[in-house]
């Protein structure tokens, strides 16, 4: 793809999240009640809002610590930067922009190179989206209409479980199974062939330990959703909410993410999916929706706050203790 083709693709993919957002903003003003939507926010406060915050850099942390792990680095700020910034680049930048910042990122100040630096991406995103579904599927066997609606699909879910936290774990190895078994059969050079080869410099760097140690951060992340979203949803909905419904509604938001549109600040695809879980279990509209926003606010506070701490403070902290 030449470059005028890229400038036009990425042209195309931001005046589609303005689509998104603006969509987004018209389905809000005739199908919701925006002043009870402005009171079930209003619940919320300033300290609520800070609590979902902190959260959300906690996540940020846990990121931190993954990248590290992934790359095979001890403890640095310079990997916290890179870690804060693709967050905060993610949370912001439309049409998926940010993905971009931890490759470049990884190679200006890392000097890894891009490919497998894009390959390192590509396989902290399948860690991802494994234990997304991994854990989806166990709060999935545990919500008490799965029983009652899908009798026959709770084991399944279960079992789903259990085969996709396993991928992960052995996701080196079978990474590896698949470059031998696929690239004969592929045009050598092809993009496909290309592909393949930037996720096996990406999981060249990932031994086995580190696997298992990238696998249980992986989770852990997903865990700091789960209680970022039930941290507003008791915060707007009131304590008596169910904590498995808020789990459902953020690992569905979530998953809404890895869809091929978004909105500006990836507004839109999350909140729909958040909200409809919450509506679909029971809650108000106007509550499961101010929890989305909430959530999804808060997200992007915590990474820009993140960005801030990473940039600011902790050189700052280094330079005085230096001082004599």
């Amino acid at each position: 793809m030449n470059q005028a083709s890229e400038k036009k693709e990425i042209a195309y993919r931001v005046a589609l999240s303005i689509g998104v957002t603006l969509a987004l903003l018209l389905l809000l003003y005739y199908a919701v009640d925006v002043r009870a939507l402005a009171q079930a926010l209003r619940r919320l406060g300033l300290l609520g809002f800070g609590i979902l915050s902190s959260v959300s850099v906690l996540t940020v942390a846990l990121r931190w610590a993954r990248l590290q792990l992934a790359l095979g680095m001890r403890p640095s700020r310079q990997i916290l930067r890179v870690a804060s910034l693709h967050g905060a680049a993610v949370a912001v930048l439309p049409a998926k922009l940010g993905e971009l910042i931890l490759p470049l990122a990884l190679k200006r100040y890392h000097d890894i190179e891009l490919p497998s630096a894009i390959g390192l991406l590509l396989i902290l995103r399948f860690y991802d989206l494994l234990l997304l579904v991994g854990i989806g599927a166990v709060v999935f066997f545990l919500l008490p209409t799965t029983a009652e609606t899908y009798p026959g699909y709770a084991t399944l879910a279960l079992f789903a479980a259990c085969l996709s936290i396993a991928t992960a774990a052995l996701l080196p190895w079978l990474a590896r199974i698949g470059r031998y078994l696929l690239v004969p059969a592929l045009d050598a050079g092809g993009r496909v062939d290309r592909l393949i080869a930037s996720i096996t410099h990406g999981i060249a760097r990932i031994d086995a330990p580190r696997s298992l140690a990238v696998t249980a951060t992986s989770g852990l992340i997903w865990c700091s959703i789960i209680a970022l979203s039930y941290a507003a949803v008791i915060e707007i909905n009131g304590p008596s909410s169910d904590p498995l419904h808020a789990a459902a509604a953020g690992l569905a938001g979530s998953l809404a993410f890895v869809l091929p549109i978004s909105g500006i600040a990836n507004a839109g695809p999350f909140e729909a999916a958040f909200a409809g879980t919450l509506t679909a279990l029971g809650m108000g509209l106007e509550p499961a929706l101010a929890s989305a926003v909430a959530v999804h606010l808060a997200a992007i506070v915590g990474n820009v706050v993140s960005v801030i701490l990473a940039y600011a403070i902790f050189p700052l902290a280094s330079r005085n203790a230096k001082a004599p």
